[in-house]
Parts: C-alpha cells; structure tokens; sequence
C-alpha cells in the first residue's frame, strides 16, 4: 500500500526534524507537491547553503533507508526564505518573535512582531486579527 501525501509529511518531517536538531537547525515546514519533497530549516543567524547540503545529504539517506515515498522524488532542502508565507502551526511558532506583514481579506496591510496564533486569531504587535479576515500571512524584511 502507498503512503498518502499527508504520511509522506507526517513521517518525513520526523525525520527531517531529528536530523536538523541533530545539526543544530531548527525545522520549519516540510512540504510534498508532486513527486518534489521540500524541507526548510533555519539556524542562529539563518543557515548556509554547506548546512543544507549537508542535511540534504543525511536526509536522503534516511529517507532511502526507511522507504516510504513510493517512486522516483526530489528532495530540496533550503532556508524558508525572507518573505516566507507562513501556513502551518509549525511555522507560526518558528516565526513568533519576527516581522510579518499580514495582508487582510479587504486589502488592508499590518505589520508587526509575529507574537503568536491561536484559536482564530493571530496576535501582531498589539493586534488581534480574526483568522477569518486574514488573507496571508508572511516574514516581512522590514
């Protein structure tokens, strides 16, 4: 039976996750879109392209030998980048303490220090905006 694309994240991120702390990183979203497996990490002061590579490496061989994603992949390991948008649990709590730039569903922009996300709502500066208002969420380079 083949892995779905939901336990293809779930058991990658595990291991993701070991190996980046195993590096000193931190994981910040693992994502599956069509036959590429995407890993992001960040560290103290970001993360090199030597760090990524050297995960990449670890990981591909974990993943080789666990066996799960069925067929031929991709595998990509980067830094989330400065104007990553943010969508999971996992990634609002990497960013909380960072600037973000939250476009709103009517247009309106805020900007502030990320200072957390909770049940629909995501707390900026001294803001509470409602989940269901917001548009996207993302690292703004202030």
């Amino acid at each position: 039976m083949s892995a779905s694309p939901e336990e293809i994240v779930r058991r990658a991120e595990a291991l993701a996750e070991r190996l980046a702390e195993e590096q000193g990183l931190e994981l910040v979203a693992v994502e599956w879109k069509g036959r590429v497996l995407r890993v992001f990490v960040d560290g103290e002061g970001g993360v090199s392209v030597a760090e990524c590579a050297r995960l990449s490496r670890r990981l591909s061989a974990a993943l080789d030998e666990e066996d799960f994603v069925p067929g031929p992949y991709t595998l990509e390991v980067s830094s989330p980048g400065l104007t990553r948008v943010l969508h999971t649990p996992r990634e609002f709590r990497w960013a909380r303490g960072k600037n973000v730039k939250v476009t709103m569903k009517d247009g309106e922009v805020v900007r502030g220090v990320l200072k957390g996300r909770t049940e629909g709502v995501i707390l900026v500066g001294p803001w509470e905006l409602p989940l269901e208002e917001v548009a996207k969420v993302q690292l703004d380079e202030v």
